[in-house]
């Protein structure tokens, strides 16, 4: 009789990212206070010899972030949540991919002690994992990404004074834009000079056991919820 030829082997192990520990770190800017007031920018570059089917990446940030790829904007968030629901967003990188060189941007940002009341938050910081494993070494968040603390925001709270009754909102900020670093999110932008991000520990969804991080990830279930623009 003959013998039956074996199915191939997969070229990539399946992994399941919604109960197991994830390989990508939570990033932070490096020397920031983690709980204070700040806004900031993460890049990294990373290079593709063809362009793949698709490049499935899931994204979060502490306490605001939007997501930049190639200067295009893709997404923002998280969704509301707390830390034991902390949403993550999945986007695919596909459609501003080229071949060659590609650049990753984000901002995050965090209100600190000015924070509205629904905005929960554990530290500033940022996620991204790609689904794919051969992916990870591309663009997950860890020590090849780097930061710049972006001085033209600044808080303006509002007076103890007019503290009449209950409050609920964040604070209005002032812009100075001739600090701003314009088109930080540009592929050709120069960013030799900014430093390393400060690791944190590794991401796990919420199911995982003996979850390493404070944020217990949960997918977002809703569509994609709009949030104030950062430039």
């Amino acid at each position: 009789m003959a013998t039956q030829p074996r199915p191939p082997r997969p070229s990539q192990p399946p992994r399941n990212l919604l109960s197991n520990r994830w390989t990508a770190q939570w990033i932070a800017p490096a020397g920031a206070a983690p709980q204070g007031f700040g806004v900031y920018h993460f890049r990294r570059a990373f290079q593709l010899e063809s362009l793949p089917p698709a490049f499935l990446v899931h994204v979060s940030g502490d306490s605001r972030y939007e997501l930049f790829c190639n200067g295009h904007r893709l997404c923002s968030g998280p969704a509301r949540g707390d830390l034991n629901h902390w949403r993550y967003e999945s986007v695919d990188l596909r459609p501003h991919l080229r071949p060659g060189r590609n650049v990753l941007a984000a901002v995050v940002w965090n209100d600190g002690e000015h924070a509205a009341l629904c905005q929960w938050s554990e530290r500033t910081a940022f996620l991204l994992q790609a689904e794919l494993a051969a992916h990870d070494p591309l663009v997950n968040t860890g020590p090849e990404w780097r930061f710049l603390a972006n001085p033209a925001y600044q808080p303006i709270p509002v007076p103890t004074y007019q503290l009449t009754g209950y409050y609920a909102i964040g604070p209005c900020e002032r812009f100075d834009a001739a600090r701003h670093p314009w088109n930080w999110h540009s592929p050709d932008f120069d960013d030799l000079a900014w430093p390393p991000v400060e690791l944190l520990r590794h991401a796990a969804p919420r199911p995982a056991q003996d979850s390493p991080s404070r944020w217990m990830l949960v997918p977002r279930q809703i569509g994609r919820a709009s949030c104030r623009e950062r430039v």
